[in-house]
């Protein structure tokens, strides 16, 4: 029994250096992204439920902030096939 508490405590000793650092850590955002990029998103054929396929995408999409989704009415042409 003492060969194990002896065992446990070299452990312990031996993982102190590793023991996680508290220092405080500031990020300062400098730039970003001016415009959102447009991107349309094509309605999925054969979408179920209450939200499509495509509504979904769409709207994590313009959620990101990155992407600023046309409107369906603003396809020049849909999908016809895979």
């Amino acid at each position: 029994m003492t060969r194990t508490l002896r065992r446990l405590a070299a452990l312990l000793l031996l993982s102190l250096p590793f023991a996680p650092a508290m220092a405080q850590v500031d990020a300062e955002v400098v730039g970003g992204q001016a415009a959102a990029l447009p991107i349309a998103v094509v309605p999925f054929a054969g979408s179920t439920g209450e939200n499509g396929i495509g509504e979904i995408i769409a709207a994590d999409l313009a959620r990101s902030g990155s992407f600023r989704v046309a409107p369906d009415r603003d396809l020049v042409e849909r999908q016809t096939r895979a």
